[in-house]
């Protein structure tokens, strides 16, 4: 598990959303090895996603912190907002569980409800390559409050390209 520096208001949020678009994703994001993706790239992904509409995410539906939400990106952009109140601890926190080849396939299997996601058999027979599944979570405690919880999104990519496999994108959270 790794937490990235706290932020503590929406400025500080602006900041480390230009940086990683004027700078890109750094050295740590060339593909082609099976290195474990950085916080960095891992972010860059999270915006990269941030269209997709929570209607075809696995359990998404009528997730946010308004029902105009309608996008991972307004979904995530709720509880960052949130940050502008400076009471207690702002954080985002990352986690990534390496999944074998051998497992992979019946892995999305299990998780993956045919009704609500794009990932079919015929669009993506097998899988059989190590794949990542990655947590990425925005936090907040403030013990004044007695307010402590996180809300994000998991996804699956492969382990070779850092690419997410379509269909593989779900809402996460609890508090």
């Amino acid at each position: 598990m790794a937490l990235f520096h706290p932020c503590n208001s929406i400025a500080d949020i602006a900041i480390i959303t230009c940086a990683v678009f004027l700078y890109g994703i750094g050295d740590g994001a060339h593909a082609g090895n099976d290195r474990v993706p950085s916080n960095k790239e891992i972010l860059t992904i999270v915006f990269s996603l941030s269209p997709e509409k929570l209607s075809s995410q696995l359990f998404c539906n009528n997730v946010g912190t308004s029902f105009e939400d309608s996008t991972i990106g307004q979904y995530l952009s709720g509880f960052w907002e949130a940050h502008a109140d400076t009471c207690g601890e702002n954080f985002i926190k990352t986690e990534i569980i390496s999944i074998s080849k051998d497992s992979a396939s019946e892995y999305i299997e299990y998780i993956m409800n045919p009704e609500k996601s794009t990932l079919s058999r015929k669009k993506n027979p097998r899988i059989s390559e190590d794949l990542w599944q990655v947590d990425f979570q925005i936090c907040k405690r403030c013990d004044r409050d007695n307010e402590r919880w996180c809300w994000g999104i998991r996804f699956l990519m492969k382990q070779s390209d850092h690419t997410v496999i379509p269909g593989t994108v779900w809402c996460i959270g609890a508090g």
